[in-house]
C-alpha cells in the first residue's frame, strides 16, 4: 500500500505536473513562433506517434494504480470494519466492467477507486486527443533584414520640358476608368493614390515582401467657391467665382450642347491661374472644377443651340500639388508583386522632385485629362447624351458606387470625389511619365510560406484540462489512500490463505462452500460484519456476528453446481474476439486501396473542428480494441493459478502463489516463460502489442493537397447578336446579375482599347479572339475545398465565336492608284491611296475610294482606310509596308469579317468563368456539339473598327525619315499586347506578308471579341433552329448543356501506408494471439464462482487440508507467516515438497471408502482432486 501512496505522489507531482507545464510552454511557443518547427511531410510520424507513445506509457502505470486500488479497497474496508460482507469479502472491483465498477464506487463512496478510475480513463481520452495534437500547415514566415532591390526611380526631369509635357496620352486617365468600371487590377507600382517605386526580392520563394522606398502621390486640395456670375454664350459657359484661396475668377467652361434634353447636366475641369497665389512656386497654376444642371426653354428645330435655363451649379477651385515621401510597401509575390498594403512613414518631410515643381505637375494633370476626350460618349453613350461631362467629371462618376448626377451637384460629394479622381489619375500619371529605370539596394522584409509543425487548439486544451484533473485526481489518491491496510500483497491465492490460517473463524463460516455461487455464499456469510485485525506478529480477518446470539448457517441441502465462465471465454465472447480485428484488417485494406486508387478517401476540410474527426474516432476505435482485449487478457490471468492445479498437482509458487494480474506485462510475460504458462504468454503478448495500434492509429490519416478531377456539367444561357451599328446606341441584353460588365457597344469598344493596350486579364468568357456564350454551373461546384488562393478548373469542349478576316491581296493594276507627293514637313510626303472595287462602288471620285495619310521618305506605313469603314458594308481595307523612291511595296489587303462558331477545349476558372486557355478543334477532332450547327451565325459590323481607331490613340507625328507611320490599328499591331516578342514579322520585309496577314486577322478578332452582345436564351420553346427573337433574345430548342472535367486543388484525407501496415500487422498478432490461447485454455467445469473476491477465494480453501489442521500442526504454517516474503517462506519450508491441486474432494475418509459422491468438497487442497 505504501507504493501505491509513493506512485501517486510521483505521477502528481512529477509526472503530470511536468506534462502540463510542457504543454503550456509548448503552446506559448507555438503561438510566438508561429509553429514549433519548420519540417517536411516525410517526418510526420514523429509528431504524431511520439506524443501518444509517451501517453500510452503513462496509461501503464494509471493501470496499475487502477487495478492495485480496485484489488485493495475490500481490504481497506476491512482494516476500517467492521463492515458488512457487501463492502469487505464479496467486495469486488476487479472483474466488472470499468462503468460498472465506477457506479458501484460511487454508491459504496469509495472515492479512490472513483479517482482511480477517473484518472485511467482520462489518459485514455488523452491519449485519443494527442493523435491530432500536432499538424503541419503552411504558415508565412516573416524575415527581416532581407536584401531586396529596387527596380525604377521617379525622375521629375522626364517631364520637364513641354516637349516632354506633350508625350502624355490618354493612357493614365483611361486606365483609372478601366480600374474603376472594368475592373483592371492596378498596374505594378500603383494603387488607389500612390505610384511607388517597385521592388524585389533577390532570392524567389516569398509570399509577401515588404521594403521602404519612394512614392509618388497627388492631391487636389479644393474649396468651394461661390458663384457670382453664370451666363450661357454661344459656344461656352462663362463663369465668375470668388474663393478665399484663389480671390475673382473668370472662366470660360463647356455648356449643354443636346437638343435632347429636357434636362442636360454639364461638368468640366479647367485651368485657372489664381491671382492671390500667383508669388507661390507653381505660379497660382490651379483647377475650377464645375458641375451644373440645366433645363431646356425654348427650342426651334434650326437652332444649333438652345436655350437653356441654369437650375443648380456647384464650383471647386483646387489646388493641385504632390509629394514624395516615404513608405512601407507590402506586395504579395503570389500575385505579381501586388500591393498589399502602403503605409506613409508620418512625421517624415515630403519633397519634390528635381526639376519638376508643382507648376509642372499641374500642367501635366492638365495635359492628360485634356489627352482624353470625349471619354463618356466612349464608356457609355447614355451619360454622353443629353448630358456633357468631360474626362474628369465622368470618371468621377465611377469613384463611387450608385453614385447619380444629381448627387455631383452636392457640393460635400463633388469635393470628396474629386479628391479621390485626381489622386487616382496622379499616381496613373507618375507611373507612365515619371518613373524611370534605376537598380538601388535595399534591406526590407520577406515573408515565405514554410509548413510548420503547429499546435492543435482543441488537442492541446482537452489535454491541459485532462493534466489539471489528473494532478487533482494524483493528489487525491495520495491524500485518500489509508496506511497499514493489509499484511501483504492480497493478489495470490496462497497470500489469502496465509491470512485466514491465523483465524479458522472465516474458514468454519465458510465450510463446504465450495461449490456454492456468490448469491449463497452471501446468504452464509450475511449475519456477521467483518473486520480485519492487525498486530506485531499476526494479521488477521475477524467475523463479528450482527447479533448476541450465533446466527444459524444457511447451507443449501443440495446446492446446484453453476459453472462460472467470463463472456470472453464464452463461444459468443470468442466469436467477438476473433472477429473484430480481422473485420478492421479487412477495412483497412479496402480504405487503403480507396486512398491509393481516388487519390484519397475524400475532401477534407481546411479547418475547424471536423478536421479532428479522423483522428479521434479511429484512436477511439482501437482503445476499444484495446480494450476488448484486456478482457480477455484479464480473464485468462484470473483464471491461470485455477488452470493450473486443475490441470494437476503443482507446486505452491506455481499455483496458489502466482498471480499474473499482479505482474507489470512485461514481468508477467516472463515469468509465463520461465513458468511454462502458454495461455498468459499469448495474451499478455497481444497486450504488449496493443499500445502499437494506438500509436500507430495516431498517423493513419493525414490531409494533403491533391489534384482533383470530376466530371462536371455547364449550362449555355446565351449567344451573340450582330454588333450594333451606331455607337450612339446602348443596351445591356445580359440578364445576369452577377456579369461584371454590361457588353454594349460602347463598353465593347472599351474593352478591346483596355485589352489590347495593357497586361490586365481577359474579361469574363473572352480569350483572345474568341468569345463564349454566357455560361452557368449545372449542380453543386466542388470550390478547391476552401483553400485560400485557390482555383477550380473546368475544361470542357464549349461553343465559341471567332471573329476574323477574309483577306485578299489588292492587284496592282488601274483599280488601285498609289500616288506620292511633297509635304511641308521635310521627312514626310503626301501618299494618295485611290482604290476602285466592286465590294464598296463610290458614286464620286470615279467610283474610287480616295484617301491621303502622312508617309515617312524612308520609313513604312501602317493604315486603315476610313473611307471604307465609312462608306463599305462589311469590308476593310489595310495598306501596309515599306515606303522609298516608289509605292511598290506598299501591299493592299481587301477584307470581310466573318464570325465563325467554333468548338474549343478550353480551361475556365469558376466560378467567374475567366477563360484561362483555349485551343480551337478542327472538325475532325472535335467531340460532337449539336448546337453548333443550330446556333445563328454573328454578322460583324466593320464600322466599329472605326469607332476603335477613333478613340485617343497616339497620334503618330513624323519626327525622322526613317520612321513608320501607323495608325491606332497598326500601332498596337506591331507595338500593343498582341505584338510578338521578339517581333515574328517586319512590316517593311516584303517577304513577310503572310505572317503581317495572319497578325491583322488576329487583332481583328481580339478586338471584335470584346464588342460583340450576347443576348440571353429566350424562355419560349421554338421548334427549329436558333434565331433572334426582336433582337432582345436568342430562341433555341435544344440540348446546351456541355460537360467537361471539373479540376481542383482541394485537401484530401489520405490514408498511410506506414500505419495501415503497422495496424494490420498488429491486429494480426493479437488475432493468431487469442486464437491460440483459446486453444489452449479448456474453462469448461473450472470454477463455480468468481474467484476475484475474497470470500470466493476463502470458499475454495475452507476445506483445504493445510488450513483445517493448522491447529493441530499440519502442514506447520508457523506464526506470523501472513507476514513473510517469499524468500522467508521458503526458507521456513512452508508448503515445502507439497502439491495443490483444484477440484472435487471427498469430506472425509469414510465418505471416500464408501464413495459417497454426494458428500464431494469442491476446493483447492493438497494432493490429486478427484476428476469426474
Amino acid at each position: 500500500m505504501e507504493l501505491l501512496r509513493h506512485v501517486a505522489m510521483s505521477l502528481g507531482r512529477t509526472i503530470h505536473s511536468r506534462a502540463y507545464h510542457l504543454a503550456l510552454v509548448l503552446a506559448i511557443f507555438s503561438e510566438r513562433n508561429r509553429g514549433l518547427s519548420t519540417t517536411v511531410p516525410t517526418h510526420h510520424y514523429l509528431w504524431t506517434y511520439g506524443p501518444t507513445a509517451v501517453l500510452v506509457i503513462l496509461s501503464a502505470w494509471w493501470r496499475q494504480i487502477d487495478y492495485r486500488t480496485r484489488q485493495l479497497m475490500p481490504w481497506v474496508e476491512l482494516i476500517r470494519g467492521p463492515n458488512p460482507v457487501e463492502k469487505t469479502l464479496l467486495l469486488d472491483y476487479i472483474s466488472p466492467l470499468e462503468i460498472t465498477t465506477f457506479i458501484l464506487a460511487i454508491q459504496n463512496r469509495h472515492w479512490l477507486v472513483v479517482a482511480s478510475q477517473v484518472g485511467f480513463n482520462l489518459v485514455k481520452v488523452m491519449i485519443v486527443a494527442s493523435t491530432a495534437l500536432f499538424s503541419l500547415q503552411p504558415v508565412d514566415i516573416a524575415r527581416n533584414s532581407t536584401s531586396l532591390a529596387t527596380l525604377d526611380t521617379f525622375s521629375g526631369y522626364l517631364l520637364h520640358d513641354a516637349s516632354a509635357l506633350s508625350q502624355i496620352d490618354f493612357q493614365p486617365v483611361y486606365n483609372s476608368y478601366w480600374i474603376s468600371s472594368l475592373g483592371m487590377d492596378f498596374p505594378a507600382g500603383t494603387t488607389e493614390k500612390y505610384a511607388y517605386q517597385t521592388f524585389k526580392p533577390t532570392y524567389g520563394n516569398t509570399t509577401n515582401i515588404t521594403g521602404t522606398v519612394d512614392t509618388f502621390s497627388g492631391d487636389m486640395g479644393c474649396e468651394i467657391g461661390s458663384l457670382a456670375n453664370v451666363t450661357l454664350l454661344e459656344n461656352s459657359t462663362y463663369v465668375e467665382v470668388t474663393s478665399s484661396g484663389c480671390g475673382d475668377i473668370k472662366v470660360d467652361t463647356s455648356r449643354p450642347t443636346s437638343k435632347k434634353g429636357p434636362l442636360s447636366y454639364v461638368g468640366a475641369l479647367e485651368s485657372v491661374n489664381c491671382s492671390n497665389r500667383a508669388n507661390e512656386d507653381d505660379g497660382g497654376a490651379s483647377f475650377f472644377v464645375f458641375m451644373s444642371l440645366w433645363e431646356i426653354s425654348t427650342q426651334d428645330s434650326n437652332d444649333t443651340y438652345p436655350l437653356y435655363n441654369l437650375q443648380s451649379a456647384v464650383a471647386l477651385v483646387c489646388y493641385p500639388t504632390y509629394a514624395i515621401r516615404r513608405a512601407t510597401v507590402m506586395l504579395d509575390s503570389a500575385e505579381s508583386l501586388k500591393p498589399i498594403s502602403v503605409e506613409i512613414h508620418q512625421g517624415e518631410d515630403s519633397r519634390l522632385l528635381p526639376g519638376f515643381s508643382r507648376g509642372q505637375f499641374a500642367a501635366a494633370a492638365e495635359m492628360a485629362f485634356g489627352s482624353a476626350p470625349d471619354l463618356a460618349g466612349n464608356a457609355n453613350a447614355t451619360l454622353a447624351d443629353p448630358h456633357n461631362l468631360d474626362a474628369f467629371t465622368f470618371l468621377a462618376m465611377q469613384q463611387e458606387p450608385n453614385l447619380s448626377l444629381a448627387d455631383m451637384l452636392r457640393p460635400d460629394v463633388l469635393q470628396r470625389i474629386s479628391g479621390k479622381t485626381f489622386g487616382l489619375v496622379s499616381a496613373q500619371l507618375a507611373h507612365y511619365n515619371l518613373v524611370g529605370r534605376g537598380r538601388n539596394d535595399l534591406t526590407g522584409s520577406v515573408t515565405t510560406s514554410r509548413l510548420r509543425l503547429l499546435l492543435m487548439p482543441l488537442s492541446l486544451k482537452i489535454m491541459q484540462a485532462l493534466l489539471i484533473i489528473l494532478i487533482v485526481l494524483a493528489i487525491s489518491l495520495f491524500s485518500l489512500t489509508p496506511r497499514h491496510v493489509v499484511c501483504r500483497d492480497p493478489g495470490s491465492v496462497g497470500a489469502i490463505a496465509l491470512m485466514l490460517a491465523t483465524n479458522p473463524q472465516v474458514l468454519r463460516l465458510l465450510r463446504d462452500s465450495g461449490v456454492y455461487g456468490l448469491k449463497d455464499i452471501k446468504k452464509l456469510l450475511s449475519g456477521h460484519q467483518f473486520q480485519s485485525v492487525a498486530t506485531d506478529r499476526s494479521f488477521k480477518i475477524e467475523a463479528i456476528p450482527q447479533t448476541a446470539e450465533q446466527p444459524e448457517r444457511h447451507v443449501p441441502s443440495s446446492p446446484q453446481v453453476k459453472w462460472w465462465r467470463p463472456f470472453v471465454v464464452t463461444n459468443m465472447g470468442k466469436i467477438v474476439i476473433l472477429i473484430v480485428p480481422v473485420l478492421l484488417i479487412a477495412a483497412l485494406e479496402l480504405l487503403l486501396r480507396r486512398s491509393r486508387s481516388n487519390q484519397g478517401l475524400g475532401d477534407a476540410p481546411k479547418d475547424g473542428y471536423l478536421r479532428y474527426t479522423w483522428a479521434y474516432i479511429p484512436a477511439a476505435a482501437m482503445v476499444t480494441v484495446q480494450t476488448v482485449f484486456e478482457f480477455l487478457d484479464a480473464a485468462v490471468k484470473t483464471m491461470e493459478p485455477y488452470r493450473i492445479m486443475h490441470a494437476g498437482p503443482s507446486p505452491a509458487e506455481k499455483s496458489i502463489f502466482e498471480n499474473p494480474m499482479n505482474k507489470s506485462r512485461v514481468h508477467a510475460l516472463w515469468d509465463s516463460v520461465k513458468l511454462k504458462q502458454t495461455p498468459v504468454f499469448l495474451t499478455t503478448l497481444s497486450m504488449l502489442v496493443a499500445p502499437i495500434l494506438i500509436i500507430a492509429v495516431s498517423g493513419l490519416f493525414t490531409t494533403n493537397i491533391l489534384p482533383r478531377s470530376s466530371a462536371f456539367g455547364v449550362l449555355q444561357t446565351g449567344w451573340f447578336n450582330e454588333t450594333i451599328d451606331t455607337a450612339d446606341q446602348a443596351a445591356s441584353f445580359s440578364n445576369d446579375p452577377n456579369s461584371h460588365y454590361n457588353y454594349v457597344n460602347s463598353t465593347g469598344l472599351m474593352l478591346a482599347a483596355m485589352v489590347t493596350t495593357t497586361d490586365t486579364p481577359y474579361p469574363h468568357y473572352k480569350y483572345e479572339n474568341l468569345a463564349f456564350p454566357q455560361l452557368q454551373t449545372v449542380g453543386r461546384m466542388k470550390n478547391a475545398a476552401s483553400l485560400a488562393n485557390a482555383t477550380t478548373i473546368l475544361s470542357a469542349t464549349l461553343p465559341a465565336i471567332r471573329p476574323r478576316l477574309n483577306c485578299a491581296v489588292i492587284p496592282k493594276d488601274k483599280n488601285l492608284k498609289l500616288t506620292v507627293r511633297k509635304s511641308q514637313n521635310p521627312f514626310a510626303r503626301r501618299l494618295t491611296i485611290q482604290l476602285k472595287t466592286d465590294a464598296c462602288p463610290m458614286d464620286s471620285n470615279n467610283g474610287y475610294l480616295l484617301e491621303q495619310v502622312d508617309a515617312p521618305l524612308r520609313g513604312s506605313i501602317g493604315v486603315i482606310l476610313k473611307q471604307s469603314l465609312l462608306n463599305c458594308d462589311g469590308f476593310v481595307h489595310f495598306f501596309f509596308g515599306p515606303i522609298s523612291v516608289n509605292t511598290n511595296s506598299i501591299t493592299g489587303l481587301e477584307c470581310s469579317p466573318v464570325a465563325d462558331n467554333v468548338p474549343v477545349e478550353a480551361t475556365v476558372s469558376l466560378p467567374d468563368f475567366r477563360v484561362l486557355k483555349t485551343q480551337v478543334l478542327d472538325s475532325t477532332d472535335a467531340p460532337t456539339l449539336p448546337s453548333l450547327d443550330k446556333l445563328p451565325a454573328v454578322k460583324l459590323s466593320s464600322k466599329m473598327i472605326n469607332y476603335f481607331i477613333g478613340m485617343p490613340w497616339n497620334k503618330t507625328s513624323i519626327q525622322t525619315q526613317d520612321q513608320g507611320v501607323y495608325d491606332p490599328f497598326f500601332q498596337i499591331l506591331v507595338s500593343g499586347r498582341t505584338a510578338p516578342n521578339p517581333p515574328a514579322f517586319n512590316i517593311e520585309d516584303i517577304t513577310q506578308i503572310p505572317r503581317v496577314i495572319e497578325a491583322i486577322d488576329h487583332l481583328f478578332g481580339v478586338i471584335m471579341a470584346q464588342i460583340v452582345v450576347r443576348l440571353p436564351i429566350a424562355e419560349e420553346a421554338y421548334p427549329g433552329p436558333g434565331s433572334l427573337s426582336n433582337g432582345l433574345a436568342l430562341l433555341f430548342d435544344g440540348n446546351l448543356t456541355y460537360t467537361g472535367t471539373l479540376n481542383y486543388n482541394g485537401i484530401r484525407l489520405e490514408q498511410s501506408h506506414i500505419s495501415t501496415r503497422f495496424l494490420q500487422v498488429s491486429l494480426g498478432i493479437m488475432f493468431l494471439c487469442a486464437l491460440a490461447a483459446y486453444m489452449q485454455i479448456d474453462t469448461r467445469k473450472l470454477l463455480t464462482k468468481n474467484p476475484t473476491s475474497i470470500a470466493a477465494v476463502a470458499s475454495f480453501l475452507a476445506d483445504s487440508e493445510f488450513l483445517a489442521e493448522k491447529e493441530g500442526g499440519g502442514l506447520g504454517i508457523p506464526t506470523g507467516a501472513e507476514w513473510m516474503g517469499v524468500g522467508e517462506l521458503k526458507k521456513q519450508g512452508v508448503f515445502e515438497g507439497y502439491m495443490l491441486s483444484l477440484g472435487w474432494w471427498w469430506k472425509s475418509q469414510e465418505d471416500a471408502s464408501m464413495e459417497r459422491w454426494d458428500a464431494r468438497g469442491f476446493g483447492i487442497d493438497v494432493g490429486q482432486s478427484m476428476k469426474v
